[in-house]
């Protein structure tokens, strides 16, 4: 089978992809593979079908606009100056030999024009993206700034590596290393695919997700208060957790570990004993402190670069990473997230080391995430195959006849 043959079937059959692997979820739930209501979430960035080469600013699109313009006027230009003085008599031995060629002339003009259109879309996504951002900081991140003119919905992210590719996210749900759910994002930031992974998997396997286990890249306020709406057990340390806890770390005198808050005052005291008094309150509940005594405190310089030093504050999500932290650090609470290492990264070693998947063939954000649930029907077969095996069962031993999510239509 040719690649045009499998590229043609997944184009047709996104939704029976999606409904397929779903009943593969279920019937590794009905073999008693996984306990589906207790899973696992993590991402991997994988390589986009697109170079770098072709990512873009408004500034360099202009530039590059610009240019191929000069280009295009210069040869109408050039046209018409030969015309007169050559007449219908010009020979093409008179022109440049690449171009001697009406067709590969024309094939070459073409081909500019059509990187001018793409160019014209590239800007027109850049607005789009500029006012769908969240906010300012969303609007000054780079995949906010940039277009690709090969593939617009990938996402400019750093690799593993180091090195800065054009990508996209993959995002699993897993449960004892069976794949729950999976999707695709363009965003860099993991935290964001929390929500999504669980209601998928929810959908996919029809049984409410009561636990989550999940890396640093999920903790965010937002996320917690949602598991703690769906009364879902959560265990998802914060990203300064690992630093905080580390007595080994030698923590800089004017950290911000080191400003008590007075509760009662509703300030900060610095490391000098010198106050920090609220200022503002700025989204979500966050509290702004700012020094009342930076003027005349002779430590300033090596507290903070500016003439006073600030700080945020917010009480709720303090609470959230108190409440968390103590939950990790329980003997129950530290077995139950070490699961997570065992459970969903064996997956992304599977899938990169064993089945060769190291980046997407299709372009686009639809077909990268029909190619990612190819891979994931393969794995949990592979993992049925090897589960009966070890059972010392057969096929037949698999019940197709119990109720899944819904018949197949292919």
């Amino acid at each position: 089978m040719d690649h045009g043959t499998i590229n043609l079937f997944r184009k047709k059959h996104l939704t029976q992809i999606t409904d397929i692997f779903a009943q593969i979820v279920i019937i590794t739930g009905n073999l008693g593979m996984a306990n589906l209501s207790d899973i696992s979430i993590d991402g991997t960035k994988y390589k986009a079908c697109a170079s770098k080469k072709n990512l873009f600013d408004k500034e360099s699109i202009k530039n590059l606009k610009s240019k191929i313009m000069e280009v295009l006027n210069e040869s109408e230009l050039l046209d018409k100056k030969e015309d007169k003085k050559y007449g219908q008599n010009r020979g093409y031995n008179q022109i440049p030999e690449e171009l001697s060629d009406p067709q590969k002339r024309e094939k070459e003009i073409k081909k500019l024009r059509d990187k001018l259109i793409k160019l014209d879309e590239a800007e027109k996504e850049i607005d789009t993206k500029q006012l769908s951002a969240k906010d300012s900081d969303a609007r000054k991140a780079k995949n906010c700034l940039t277009s690709n003119t090969t593939d617009k919905e990938a996402g400019f992210m750093q690799m593993k590596d180091k090195s800065y590719q054009m990508a996209f996210n993959a995002q699993l749900a897993s449960s004892n290393q069976v794949i729950t759910a999976f999707g695709v994002t363009n965003q860099c930031d993991d935290g964001d695919s929390l929500e999504s992974m669980i209601e998928k998997s929810e959908e996919n396997t029809k049984e409410k997700i009561n636990i989550v286990k999940a890396d640093p890249a999920y903790f965010t306020k937002k996320n917690i208060i949602f598991l703690d709406e769906r009364q879902i057990d959560g265990y998802i340390p914060d990203r300064q957790k690992r630093i905080d806890e580390n007595e080994e770390n030698i923590i800089p005198r004017y950290s911000r570990k080191n400003f008590k808050y007075d509760e009662s005052l509703d300030e900060f005291i610095c490391p000098d004993g010198k106050r920090l008094v609220f200022k503002d309150k700025a989204a979500n509940g966050v509290r702004v402190y700012t020094g009342a005594e930076c003027d005349t405190c002779p430590n300033r310089d090596k507290c903070t670069k500016g003439k006073k030093r600030y700080l945020k504050y917010d009480a709720q999500l303090e609470e959230q990473k108190k409440t968390m932290r103590a939950k990790l650090n329980s003997k129950a609470g530290r077995k139950k997230y070490m699961k997570r290492l065992s459970e969903i990264e064996p997956v992304f070693g599977n899938i990169k080391q064993n089945m060769k998947f190291s980046g997407f063939s299709c372009q686009g954000k639809e077909m990268a995430t029909i190619e990612l649930g190819l891979v994931c029907i393969s794995h949990n077969l592979i993992k049925i195959s090897h589960f009966l095996k070890k059972q010392q069962r057969s096929l037949k031993d698999i019940p197709w006849s119990e109720p899944t999510r819904l018949e197949a239509t292919i």
